[in-house]
């Protein structure tokens, strides 16, 4: 029987127009069988897992926080209370994970871990996800992983250090985010627009060991007028302001 593809939940329902919020969405995996090999999310979204280490595959697993005793290890398991901007006692149920050498502890505990590549057959406009166990930033060093790149075209178009969302005056500072042993933290959504591109079509997430991720949310990109509808929205807005003399 196959199995169940993750949850995608729509956030908002308003379309991708000018003037108006993209629709977003979250990608979530509690639906997931923990250990599962995870490649198609659904909804046109892949991920691929890429090992660091030769000895290990390169596969996503699904991952569960809430205390199978075969599957814990160091500071995945929920409760998560080593801080971090989500709120304690949050139930997070399944993320996302490199597969490690080790069956026992299933994920990748080794730095640099690897990354995972998430694929989006129609381009987005945003990318953001949840991470737990980031335990820096002692550990941002330069061949430990930990960043968020995101592509367009093929090429990328940003790359953001995970120490940079905990240093004050990078651009990209977030006071809400702290680091460590048993954290889970909430990254807010990048966008494409900020970085300099119409959209993305494909994220990396970097970790550098243990690290789990989470509530992968997107935006739809956004849509620019063509010429015919623009002259179609004056037309309406013509037609409503001579409703309006005649009144």
């Amino acid at each position: 029987m196959p199995r169940p593809a993750p949850a995608l939940l729509a956030a908002l329902a308003l379309p991708a127009v000018a003037g108006l919020p993209a629709a977003a969405a979250t990608i979530d995996f509690d639906d997931i069988e923990a250990g599962s090999s995870l490649s198609d999310l659904g909804g046109g979204v892949t991920v691929t897992a890429f090992n660091a280490s030769d000895d290990a595959p390169g596969s996503a697993v699904a991952y569960d926080f809430d205390g199978h005793p075969e599957l814990a290890y160091g500071g995945q398991q929920a409760p998560f209370d080593g801080g971090g901007n989500v709120a304690a006692g949050t139930d997070l149920g399944n993320g996302i994970a490199i597969q490690g050498p080790d069956a026992f502890r299933i994920l990748e505990f080794r730095r640099p871990a690897g990354h995972l590549r998430f694929d989006f057959a129609e381009p987005i406009g945003a990318f953001g996800f949840t991470v737990v166990d980031v335990e820096g930033p002692s550990e941002f060093t330069t061949d430990t992983g930990y960043f968020v790149a995101a592509f367009s075209g093929g090429e990328e178009v940003l790359r953001v250090d995970f120490a940079d969302l905990v240093t004050p005056g990078s651009a990209h500072f977030d006071p809400s985010v702290a680091f460590g042993n048993n954290t889970a933290n909430r990254i807010a959504a990048f966008s494409a627009e900020l970085a300099g591109a119409a959209s993305f079509d494909s994220a990396i997430v970097a970790l550098g060991g243990s690290g789990v991720v989470d509530e992968v949310v997107t935006t739809e990109a956004a849509v620019v007028p063509t010429p015919a509808a623009a002259g179609a929205g004056l037309v309406v807005l013509a037609g409503l302001a001579a409703r309006r003399r005649r009144a």
